[in-house]
């Protein structure tokens, strides 16, 4: 049995990578991308800014955004198709 490298298993992974949004991350970065802050979206959804700015993370990363300012950019461009 011939196991991966480190570089092929990581290459591997990344390729498998789910890169849908869940229903939360959804719905945070639509309120981001309207204007909300994020302790605005934490009471709004009853959660903490953390979990606000976890979500908004998550979702950047999905979208291929390198910061929350591009994840609007790319949310929005992705709502268009």
């Amino acid at each position: 049995m011939r196991f991966e490298t480190a570089a092929v298993a990581s290459a591997r992974i990344k390729a498998e990578k789910d890169n849908r949004l869940s229903a939360r991350e959804m719905e945070v970065a639509e309120l981001w991308s309207r204007g909300r802050t994020m302790p605005q979206i934490a009471a709004e959804l009853s959660i903490t800014e953390t979990t606000v700015r976890t979500h908004l993370m998550r979702a950047a990363d999905k979208l291929g955004a390198g910061n929350l300012k591009e994840l609007i950019g790319a949310w929005i461009r992705m709502n268009l198709h």
